[in-house]
C-alpha cells in the first residue's frame, strides 16, 4: 500500500491485482482505477512528486502511468524489478531488483547509478530530500549508507533482523527501521548510530512514524494504534483498538492521519488527536 505525497492517491496491490483510489473523490464512491499489468507479478509502486504520476514494477518491467488519463507515459525493462522510489524532484527512480542491486534511472529507463545494496533479495531504501544520501536494507540485518554522487559506501549499522521498510525523518535527523520480526529501530541519519530498539509487541506492524515534535512514535498494527516514547520505547497511553482488524495502513502528516484497509476491503481514514483518540473521517470505497 502506498500514499501519494499530496494525500490525493492511494494504491493497493498484491502480486496479481492493482488498484488506485482518488482519496478526494472516494467518499462519492467513484470506482477505483484498475490497471491490467501483464505479465506479473506486481512487486512495487511509487508516486512521483509531480502530480498524478505513478510508477509500477511488474515482471521485468517498469511502467510510468498518468493517473488522470490512465495512460502509460513510458515503459522500460529492468530485470527482476521490485521496490521503487522516486527522487524528491520526481525526475528519476530508485529501482531494486531481486538480485540485491539498486539502480538510479531516469523515467525513460536510462541508467545513472548502480549500487550493490544487498547480497540476496530485493532492497528497501530511504533517501534524503537533497539527494545526497540513500540508505538501503532488506535481505540482510544491515542498514547501509551510500553517496548518491558516485555510489560509494559510507557506513553501515546492524539492525538485528531483516528490514521490512526504512523511513527517514530529516526534521529530527532520524531513520526509522521497521523489521520483518515487527521490531522497530531508531538510527541517527548522519552516522547510523543506534538510538533505540523496540522489541516486537505481538501484532504485525503495518506502519510507524515519528511525530512532529520528535517525542513520540506512532505505531499502527493490524489491531490497534499505539503512542510510544521516542527515548524509551514505552507506551505512553493505552493503545486504541480498531473496530475491525486492518490488513494495510499508512501514516501521513507525521502520524496525524491513518489511511487503512480493513479485512472487509473498506478504506478507512482516521485522524489522531491528543489525548490518544481517533476521529473517523469516513469510509471511502470497497
Amino acid at each position: 500500500m502506498e500514499i501519494a505525497q499530496d494525500g490525493q492517491w492511494c494504491a493497493l496491490f498484491n502480486e496479481s491485482k492493482f488498484a488506485v483510489i482518488n482519496l478526494r473523490q472516494a467518499s462519492g464512491r467513484k470506482q477505483p482505477i484498475t490497471l491490467d499489468l501483464q505479465p506479473g507479478p506486481i512487486r512495487g509502486i511509487a508516486f512521483s512528486s509531480q502530480n498524478n504520476v505513478l510508477a509500477v514494477s511488474f515482471g521485468d518491467q517498469v511502467r510510468i502511468i498518468d493517473l488522470v488519463s490512465e495512460k502509460s507515459l513510458n515503459n522500460f525493462e529492468v530485470q527482476g524489478a521490485s521496490n521503487l522510489e522516486y527522487t524528491p524532484d520526481g525526475k528519476r527512480l530508485w529501482i531494486a531488483n531481486q538480485d540485491g542491486l539498486v539502480s538510479l534511472r531516469s523515467t525513460d529507463g536510462t541508467l545513472a547509478l548502480k549500487i550493490p545494496a544487498t547480497r540476496t533479495g530485493a532492497a528497501v531504501f530511504a533517501q534524503d530530500s537533497r539527494e545526497h544520501w540513500i540508505v538501503t536494507g532488506g535481505a540482510e540485518s544491515l542498514a547501509r549508507r551510500w553517496k548518491v554522487s558516485d555510489g560509494g559506501a559510507s557506513g553501515s549499522a546492524r539492525v538485528d533482523t531483516l528490514t521490512k521498510s526504512l523511513k527517514i525523518f530529516e526534521k529530527h535527523g532520524l531513520l526509522l527501521v521497521i523489521s520483518e520480526d515487527d521490531s522497530l529501530t531508531l538510527l541517527k541519519w548522519a552516522t547510523l548510530e543506534r538510538v533505540l530498539r523496540i522489541l516486537p509487541q505481538g501484532a504485525k506492524v503495518l506502519d510507524a512514524a515519528i511525530n512532529a515534535d520528535g517525542m513520540r512514535i506512532v505505531v499502527v498494527d493490524t489491531n490497534s494504534v499505539s503512542l510510544l516514547d521516542s527515548k524509551s520505547g514505552i507506551n505512553v497511553m493505552t493503545p486504541i483498538t480498531f473496530p475491525q482488524p486492518i490488513i494495510a495502513a499508512k501514516l501521513i502528516d507525521y502520524g496525524r492521519q491513518i489511511i487503512a484497509f480493513d479485512d472487509h476491503g473498506n478504506l478507512k481514514r482516521w485522524e489522531l488527536h491528543r489525548p490518544l483518540t481517533i476521529r473517523n473521517r469516513g469510509d471511502a470505497t470497497e
